[in-house]
């Protein structure tokens, strides 16, 4: 009886931990897992290592990076333009198998400021600065 109740109660602890480890960004695909299944293999595999690409939607941005720290609206000849700002943004992650400056001998990760621009809800350039 003690054992059972030993079992119940660790496999209960277990779940939880595996459960509670989840990434702000796996939670976020989680919560919109209709969107994250119509993309294609590539995007889908940008979204989780946390990077984006021109033609992605405000709403896959999102899933990848979640909420911007600052957002700015331009205009431009093309029309508005919204300017999401991600502060602190380390290019890829340890599960990324797209090559980052951390995996270049000598040289330490790139961190800086993410800047992505949308025209029409649509990305049309990004780019991180120092």
């Amino acid at each position: 009886m003690v054992n059972q109740r030993f079992l119940l109660i660790g496999g209960l602890v277990l779940a939880g931990a595996l459960t509670g480890c989840q990434t702000p960004r796996a939670a976020r695909i989680e919560q919109h897992q209709s969107l994250y299944a119509s993309l294609d293999p590539l995007s889908q595999r940008l979204v989780r290592q946390g990077m984006v690409n021109l033609g992605f939607t405000s709403e896959v941005v999102y899933l990848a990076l979640g909420q911007p720290n600052e957002v700015e609206t331009r205009q431009t000849p093309d029309g508005e333009m919204l300017v999401w700002t991600y502060r602190n943004y380390l290019i890829g992650d340890k599960t990324s198998d797209v090559p980052r400056f951390s995996d270049i001998q000598g040289v330490n990760p790139f961190m800086g400021t993410l800047s992505v621009e949308m025209v029409g809800g649509v990305v049309v350039a990004a780019a991180v600065a120092p």
